[in-house]
């Protein structure tokens, strides 16, 4: 008596070859790689719409970013340091030296400035004086 053959048209048993690159669970390096517990691997980059991920950057090309997670962001930084740069390529340098935290403004001869938004005012409440 034969057997009944199910086919599963979801199920991939070879490599899939899409311009060039492969898209397989065998541990070679493909263009993207699917593990067996689901992690998916790119073997350079991934954009999605104006963003591009590489292994150790995120660009977007226009626009702006934003961070939205239900509980806290945690910036781990195993180097010590922070930096917020802006487009000047200046800007904040926090970093922490024996439990202490240091705020450098990294341009020479500039203030660090605390404001408050009063009745919808912007109002200085505190300036540190860089110069």
């Amino acid at each position: 008596m034969a057997s009944s053959v199910i086919r599963d048209p979801h199920l991939l048993k070879r490599n899939l070859k899409l311009n060039g690159k492969y898209i397989s669970n065998d541990g070679d390096s493909e263009g993207l790689s699917v593990d067996d517990s689901g992690v998916v691997t790119a073997s350079s980059q991934i954009d999605v719409g104006n963003m591009s991920l590489t292994s150790n950057e995120i660009d977007i090309s226009s626009g702006s970013l934003t961070l939205d997670a239900a509980a806290d962001i945690t910036l781990d930084a195993a180097g010590d340091d922070i930096n917020m740069v802006g487009s000047a390529g200046t800007g904040l340098n926090f970093k922490q030296h024996s439990s202490d935290w240091n705020i450098v403004n990294l341009t020479s001869d500039k203030d660090i400035i605390f404001n408050a938004l009063d009745n919808d005012v912007l109002t200085e409440v505190m300036r540190l004086n860089g110069d």
